[in-house]
């Protein structure tokens, strides 16, 4: 028989697999005698797999049913997470890993945390004169302040030696007013910092609400 050949094309996105069904095969031989031989349709099974690439488009969320709050991991390549006996695990493809260390790949892990805007009981005029964060902050965070998702002011903390939860101060210069404000914290040069509590210094300018 002459050789056979099939060229396909197709998008796979995790796993395909594709059933072809050719056309059925006639054999003729001349001669005093002609003789036709039909073969049977024959059916070409195929799957294909793609490579796992969790760098691609994987999202992870981990939400705090008490406090409502959400934390976003990019890329995430593990399908659960757990914490259990002060560790944090994940699963991939049925292997439980535990995910420690200070870097991503050796390169230094950036850290966000993002506080929904405050209007602290009310939506009058104040000003932010300073900003309190009790934690441990051994290489500083660098700190935004976001008056009424307008602008953002940025502000920086030094490192502290000390590895024992302390109270750190947060400077504004002349204050930051608003009517609302959110904040976030990042890391600096993917140090660590532990944060237990923020302390706003407000001072009420007006009662005229927004």
């Amino acid at each position: 028989l002459p050789r056979l050949r099939l060229s396909a094309t197709g998008t796979v996105q995790a796993v395909a697999r594709v059933a072809l069904t050719l056309p059925v095969l006639e054999l003729r031989a001349g001669g005093p005698h002609s003789a036709l031989l039909r073969l049977p349709a024959l059916t070409l099974a195929a799957t294909a797999r793609t490579a796992y690439d969790p760098a691609a488009t994987s999202t992870g969320y981990v939400i705090n049913l008490a406090t409502r709050a959400v934390t976003q991991w990019t890329p995430c390549p593990f399908s659960t997470l757990v914490a259990a006996h002060g560790a944090l695990y994940g699963l991939f493809n049925g292997t439980l890993y535990r995910i420690e260390g200070d870097q991503d790949a050796g390169a230094p892990i950036a850290a966000t945390l993002r506080l929904a805007p405050q209007a602290f009981g009310s939506f009058y005029r104040r000003r932010l004169d300073e900003v309190w964060l009790y934690g441990r902050i051994v290489d500083g965070v660098a700190l935004t302040l976001i008056p009424d998702e307008e602008q953002e002011w940025k502000y920086q903390t030094d490192g502290d030696a000390q590895t024992a939860m302390g109270s750190h101060r947060v400077g504004l210069g002349k204050g930051v007013t608003f009517h609302t404000v959110g904040l976030t914290l990042r890391n600096r040069n993917g140090g660590r910092f532990d944060v237990a509590g923020l302390k706003f210094e407000v001072e009420a300018l007006s009662r005229r609400s927004k």
